[in-house]
């Protein structure tokens, strides 16, 4: 890798920061890729003591302290604004996790996300312990600890927020209870299965096999084969609440990301599982708030999202 001067190193490192905040999901591959070219033997900017993670560092900061000014203008602007900070936020945690923000530098950024009272700053402090509890409990003081607690439980008691602000709360209080160990999207379920006929089984034999129950994946492979009894095998033994909003989500999110021609599928899919998961028009009102954020993103690349999920929602009733 040829990179000879200063003025070089600063625009190849701003490109991957810049990828980052509009790739959150992707901010662990992009860590790794400064990390490996900080101690690649053959960079040159070695011997200038210059690092890729330490001009991250310097975004970051610069970054989060610009971050409450929006030089942009209209609604979609200020959603990418938005989505630029959370994008920032996320890597903030990821370097933190990874060793390469030290805690008394890491607390000049949590602690203004804690005192405030903002609504974004409130969702901003939700996305960096939901990205780094488990370090930050780790590290923090114990009146520190206290403090981000009351402060969250203020929080989630303050009607005034949006629903999808206190979901994120309840959400890392969760995430306490079970260590940090956020929960699978796939649930792994054994069906018994009878012995085939005529294979050469004995009469006692039942073998047994591995099914991922995953929504989203059903979902799709339903609209593309049309098969109800495969479905309904597959969905048997798949009950509880948990189930019932992972089924909510894929029907939201597959309805709005498809083509005109499947969305009768997915509207069938809907009304086939509904009455097994106890599926209820609340409960589908309660799935969007919950993934409010997720859908701001897509309400970038989609214009008529909001309309999609009122066909979505009038498909159900209230119990």
């Amino acid at each position: 890798m040829s990179v000879k001067t200063k003025d070089m190193i600063f625009t190849m490192v701003k490109i991957i920061f810049d990828k980052v905040l509009l790739e959150p999901t992707f901010v662990s591959i992009y860590f790794k890729l400064c990390f490996d070219l900080d101690r690649n033997p053959k960079s040159k900017w070695k011997v200038q003591n210059f690092s890729c993670l330490s001009i991250i560092r310097q975004f970051c900061k610069g970054g989060f302290v610009n971050r409450k000014i929006n030089t942009f203008s209209g609604e979609y602007r200020d959603l990418k604004q938005k989505r630029k900070v959370l994008g920032l936020i996320n890597l903030i945690g990821e370097l933190f996790n990874n060793n390469e923000f030290a805690m008394p530098l890491f607390k000049t950024y949590y602690s203004g996300l804690v005192k405030s009272c903002d609504e974004l700053e409130i969702e901003y402090l939700c996305k960096l312990v939901t990205k780094s509890g488990k370090r930050i409990m780790e590290l923090m003081s114990k009146p520190d600890k206290l403090q981000l607690v009351s402060t969250l439980q203020s929080h989630q008691r303050n009607t005034n927020l949006p629903s999808r602000i206190r979901f994120s709360i309840q959400n890392i209080f969760e995430l306490m209870d079970h260590n940090w160990n956020s929960a699978s999207s796939a649930y792994h379920i054994d069906v018994a299965r009878k012995p085939q006929q005529n294979v050469g089984c004995r009469s006692n034999f039942r073998a047994t096999k591995r099914i991922v129950f995953n929504p989203k994946s059903m979902l799709v492979e339903f609209v593309h084969s049309g098969d109800k009894n495969t479905l309904l095998e597959n969905i048997k033994e798949c009950r509880g609440k948990i189930a019932s909003f992972e089924i909510c989500k894929a029907i939201m999110l597959e309805y709005i990301d498809s083509k005109d021609c499947k969305k009768p599928k997915i509207k069938e899919f809907a009304e086939l599982v509904k009455d097994r998961f106890e599926i209820t028009k609340s409960m589908m009102c309660e799935c969007v708030m919950k993934n409010s954020e997720e859908l701001d993103d897509i309400r970038i690349d989609v214009p008529f999202v909001d309309t999609y999920l009122e066909e979505v929602i009038s498909w159900f009733k209230d119990s």
